[in-house]
């Protein structure tokens, strides 16, 4: 009898180093992957975007380098075009770099905001952004 104990005691220990094991690899494996790479290029970029339109003011036309995020998305293979969405019914910046990812942030100016997908050439040394422009036209939901 006193060896079952001690061989029910040397499993549970081994269970419990197995389970404690799995748990610290899905964390540092989380950890790893919110650290780097794409979904920290699209959370900042996307809270940049929406701080930049909450401080503009109507008629503002601004470039954003995005070079770093839109490298990320080419090795993706997606469209770079389809890398940032504004949303002016909904307020929301989305910044997506790959089609199993994007993140969304609101902002709060209630005037139309355009975006469109620029290449820049020679002399600026080729950089690739977007360029945001805040017209005069308030939002067709506005605020409430």
């Amino acid at each position: 009898m006193k060896k079952r104990k001690k061989a029910g005691f040397l499993t549970e220990n081994v269970i419990f180093l197995v389970l404690n094991l799995i748990v610290i690899t899905i964390l540092l494996l989380f950890i790893y992957s919110r650290t780097g790479g794409i979904i920290l290029y699209e959370e900042t970029y996307a809270k940049n975007i929406a701080l930049l339109i909450d401080s503009a003011k109507p008629g503002t036309e601004f470039y954003l380098n995005m070079e770093n995020a839109l490298e990320e998305a080419e090795d993706n293979a997606w469209d770079v075009k389809k890398t940032v969405k504004i949303n002016n019914k909904r307020n929301m910046v989305t910044v997506q770099l790959s089609e199993d990812s994007g993140y969304s942030y609101s902002f709060f100016n209630d005037l139309k905001v355009v975006s469109r997908f620029d290449n820049r050439k020679e002399p600026l040394g080729g950089q690739k952004g977007f360029i945001f422009a805040i017209t005069n036209e308030v939002n067709e939901e506005g605020l409430s």
